[in-house]
């Protein structure tokens, strides 16, 4: 009797997987994605060499719109992980008498793992899906294509300020949101636990 492994055909994943997978590579969008990478790249880091400088004032303007009007929605989210950590952590720990483990527990799991994933999910899906909308809007309506007739790089006005911006806020809301996340596990800590958080 022949186990279904012997009689599996290694190349029917690779026969399945490559002939999807090369219209991929050879299509239009794929060359549109990496042009508009290599052009990016172009406008943030070689640009500035050649005089060719970016406005400043358009990324602090997206700034203030990707970054801090998102505060609200990282603070309430990243608040209600840590309470619910701290409360799950607690209550599965206090069966084995290590409920002395909660703080630390939520410390990590906030600071190293779920803290910076789940912000820049509230991020990307927030200021990201504003960002798409808006230059989608731009497109449709021919702003992006009258900025060409004004010899204005679009690349170098709308992507370049809003890239910068969320590479600065990003990590900025991550710090943010770590504090307010173990500020919830604190406050479950010291008012449903009881623990002495004086020092």
């Amino acid at each position: 009797m022949t186990s279904i492994a012997g009689n599996a055909n290694p190349l029917g994943f690779s026969a399945f997987v490559i002939p999807r997978a090369l219209p991929f590579w050879r299509a239009p969008m794929l060359k549109n994605y990496l042009r508009l990478n290599l052009s990016l790249l172009y406008w943030v880091f070689v640009a500035p060499l050649t005089g060719q400088f970016f406005s400043i004032s358009q990324i602090f303007r997206q700034m203030v719109f990707i970054g801090v009007r998102a505060t609200s929605m990282v603070a309430l989210t990243a608040f209600s992980i840590g309470v619910t950590l701290a409360m799950q952590a607690a209550h599965s720990l206090q069966q084995m008498g290590a409920e002395i483990y909660v703080p630390d527990l939520v410390m990590l799991s906030i600071l190293r793992e779920m803290g910076p994933v789940l912000i820049a999910v509230i991020v990307i899906g927030r200021s990201g899906s504003a960002v798409a909308a808006e230059l989608g809007t731009m497109k449709v309506s021919e702003e992006i294509e009258a900025l060409e007739v004004m010899a204005i790089n679009p690349v170098q006005y709308l992507v370049v300020p809003r890239f910068l911006a969320m590479l600065i806020m990003l990590p900025a809301l991550t710090i943010f949101g770590n504090y307010i996340g173990v500020l919830g596990g604190w406050a479950v800590c010291r008012f449903a636990l009881n623990f002495n958080t004086a020092g």
